[in-house]
């Protein structure tokens, strides 16, 4: 390694000692590792994960528990490397990834790159998971530039994470920060594009119960991203738009269930009904070849996601106003 390092690759990490030597075996194979160096994050965990690390020639820092967005910033900080990475200490990159994170910096003008998910996971709900990134996926591989990226297969020029001051440490896990600070670097200009040749493996939630949380605590998180950045609930380069036709035909659906009970209004029901089917042709549309057996629980489990958003926004959108 390179006593002044070209890039540097932070991992904050709690907690994850068992996944971490997989991680950092496959970081220091990457084409390209000796330009650089790889920083992991301590934050606060009760692990061993100070004694693994301290077998790989990685740079170590450990800190009180504070959250990711703490712990990267803490990474930021440390870095000696014009262009900072970020991978999530749940994800393994695949070969090639550091040179396909790194190659679209050769243009002075791009500012973030972001990279994909990939599973290799059986559970219905994980390759469910699986479809609605390749859905966003797509949509981001047919614009120039892009304004969401992702902390756990991400790069940014270093003197642009400090113009903006970094992760907001406010989010108090690894949901949302990410996008937040996107959005401010989108606010300043910077071009960020989408790199799909980068790619990591991730483990995806693979039971109903825990896709229901998280899609309710993005939406929770998320409503506190859009109060910041209001223009961007409109629209984004990651979010489709159908997704938001979905929400609000579910919504119209409860109202349906309720009009047709008390005011024998099923023809708003009907309506509602029909306007959620439309909604959902996108997705299948965008997803359609890629497994069929997940695809063929899209109307259900979109239904769930719909659920969880609206009350996760709902409900988010009132703490954090009142916060």
């Amino acid at each position: 390694m390179n006593n002044i390092p070209k890039y540097s690759v932070v991992i904050p990490s709690y907690n994850n000692a068992k996944i971490l030597p997989e991680i950092l075996d496959a970081l220091l194979k990457q084409e390209g590792s000796e330009e650089a160096e790889v920083i992991v994050v301590d934050d606060g965990s009760k692990d061993n994960t100070e004694e693994i690390v301290k077998d790989y020639p990685v740079r170590y820092f450990k800190k009180p528990n504070g959250g990711p967005a703490s712990a990267r910033n803490v990474g930021i900080k440390e870095s000696k490397g014009d262009i900072v990475l970020f991978i999530d200490s749940d994800c393994v990159p695949q070969p090639g990834w550091l040179k396909a994170m790194t190659q679209p910096f050769e243009n002075d003008k791009i500012d973030g790159v972001k990279g994909i998910y990939i599973t290799r996971q059986k559970s219905i709900t994980a390759r469910f998971i699986q479809l609605e990134f390749e859905e966003r996926y797509q949509k981001l591989s047919k614009l120039e530039y892009i304004d969401f990226i992702d902390s756990y297969s991400a790069a940014f020029r270093k003197e642009k994470l400090i113009e903006v001051g970094g992760f907001d440490e406010s989010f108090p896990k690894a949901d949302n920060e990410d996008v937040d600070l996107s959005y401010k670097l989108a606010g300043i200009g910077c071009k960020m594009v989408f790199q799909p040749s980068a790619v990591v493996q991730h483990t995806h939630p693979d039971d109903l119960i825990m896709y229901i949380k998280v899609k309710y605590s993005r939406a929770f998180w998320r409503s506190a991203v859009y109060i910041k950045h209001p223009r961007k609930a409109l629209k984004d380069s990651y979010t489709p738009q159908s997704l938001k036709l979905q929400m609000l035909s579910t919504a119209g659906i409860w109202i349906g269930i309720f009009f047709a009970a008390v005011f024998n209004w099923n023809w708003w029901l009907f309506a509602c009904l029909s306007l959620y089917i439309f909604s959902l042709l996108p997705f299948i549309i965008r997803v359609y070849g890629k497994d069929d057996r997940a695809e063929s629980l899209a109307p259900f489990m979109l239904f769930i996601r719909s659920n969880c958003f609206l009350l996760g926004t709902l409900l988010g959108s009132i703490y954090h106003r009142l916060k």
